[in-house]
């Protein structure tokens, strides 16, 4: 059932870009791949899988969104953009680790046993 939902999306995606541009080529989202990732991974998503949500993603696809936009107007060259992301990409994964670890010491921490604290 998850592969027929992913089917209908990705074909009304290939109808809003057939509508869009009025051909269909395989190469236009081309280099969208580190903006996606970066989306999904601001908004919660962990690298490791199995977790995030779809809200999660949104929010994250709408910074991305807010941030290529207001790099465009700032008239910085596209390999700075880049930059900006990855480094936005690694400060999300720094903090999706330590919340991690931080879980874990404390799915680990046990009130009155002794060596928990």
């Amino acid at each position: 059932m998850d592969l027929l939902g992913g089917w209908i999306v990705f074909g009304l995606a290939g109808i809003v870009q057939m509508s869009r541009l009025r051909q269909g080529d395989p190469t236009v989202a081309v280099g969208v791949e580190l903006d996606v990732i970066a989306s999904v991974v601001i908004g919660g998503g962990s690298l490791n899988g199995g977790e995030g949500s779809i809200l999660g993603s949104m929010i994250g696809a709408l910074v991305m969104a807010f941030l290529r936009n207001g790099c465009q107007l700032m008239g910085w060259p596209n390999y700075i953009q880049e930059i900006i992301i990855g480094v936005i990409i690694v400060v999300a994964v720094a903090v999706d680790r330590l919340r991690a670890v931080r879980m874990a010491k404390a799915d680990k921490w046990e009130p009155g046993r002794p060596g928990s604290g």
